[in-house]
């Protein structure tokens, strides 16, 4: 691979800015385009896990199951917050970190379907306490409103685990195939941009 013109410039710190600093500056954000991409997706999930780590554990209150997914949400948030600005500073083992948090992810959701499943299914139906113990309504209404709740559940349930294995399995991936783009990046860019980013000021 050719040498990059000019990277051994000085910093524009050290020494009077010139149009090869801008040059540098330019290709360097052209070649960081997909470490970008990554650092903003990693904020992204973070923000979406966050909320939703909330939301699932002021929802489930009394729910042990929901209460363990909350929770969990909430602790690989941070996690994936750190990741993302981890990647902004080029650290080319962010991306191994975030690959391992979205599998912790899937694991964690597919705990939550398996078990809430199982509850449900072995459970009382909400749909029998709430209709309490009045035969002429059981009577009535039969078994088929009890089974299409536990098949909902089971459609439900179902849905998480696949939406776990696809979505969560495929941004770990993705986060996985960003190392070489960080490591590209390093190894490409001229010294002094590559100091500026990994103490937090970014450039491409």
């Amino acid at each position: 691979m050719s040498e990059t013109p000019g990277v051994n410039l000085a910093s524009p710190a050290v020494t009077p800015a010139s149009p090869q600093h801008l040059e540098q500056i330019a290709a360097a954000r052209k070649r960081g385009k997909k470490i970008k991409r990554c650092a903003s997706t990693a904020l992204f999930s973070a923000w979406t896990i966050a909320i939703f780590g909330a939301l699932t554990l002021i929802t489930s209150i009394g729910s042990f199951y929901g209460m363990m997914l909350g929770a969990g949400m909430c602790v690989l948030s941070h996690y994936e917050f750190r990741g993302a600005k981890e990647v902004r500073r080029l650290d080319p083992t962010a991306p191994r970190r975030l690959a391992r948090n979205q599998m912790i992810m899937c694991v964690l959701l597919l705990a939550y379907s398996v078990g809430s499943m199982h509850a449900a299914l072995s459970g009382p139906s909400e749909i029998d306490q709430a209709l309490g113990s009045d035969p002429q309504v059981r009577q009535m209404l039969g078994s088929s409103i009890s089974d299409l709740e536990k098949e909902g559940a089971i459609l439900l349930y179902c849905l998480v685990g696949v939406a776990a294995i696809v979505g969560c399995g495929g941004t770990a991936w993705y986060y996985a195939t960003r190392k070489r783009y960080i490591e590209a990046y390093v190894r490409e860019t001229p010294a002094w941009i590559v100091q500026l980013e990994q103490a937090g000021m970014t450039v491409y």
